[in-house]
């Protein structure tokens, strides 16, 4: 299961913001109509999950098309490896220092109020 905790995309550039391409996870969901979802095995169950997630950079089509709203992602995609520049890397790493932590939750509040 996903955490909860802000994340950075692997095409995270910091030239021009330092907040470019970096996202607030919410929670996990799971759609009630996957065929995962009423399978009495537990991974099928996870392997539906989906992550809910908002950008935290205004330049975002995420931010300026959807009414401020939340997206979605399968989970096993969001955590998945890709490959940038011929190196392996995942697609989202989860932003573990304090500071930028700190920042991020500025930012969230001027974007979103909260």
């Amino acid at each position: 299961m996903i955490e909860k905790g802000y994340y950075y995309h692997y095409k995270r550039d910091e030239s021009p913001i330092w907040n470019h391409h970096m996202y607030e996870v919410v929670g996990a969901a799971w759609s009630t109509e996957a065929p995962g979802f009423k399978s009495a095995d537990p991974t099928d169950f996870y392997e539906t999950e989906m992550v809910v997630y908002r950008p935290l950079y205004e330049d975002s089509i995420a931010y300026q098309k959807n009414d401020r709203g939340f997206w979605i992602r399968p989970s096993n995609m969001f955590l998945e490896e890709v490959e940038k520049d011929g190196v392996k890397t995942t697609r989202f790493t989860k932003v573990t220092d304090s500071e930028m932590i700190a920042r991020l939750d500025v930012k969230k509040r001027e974007m979103y109020g909260q």
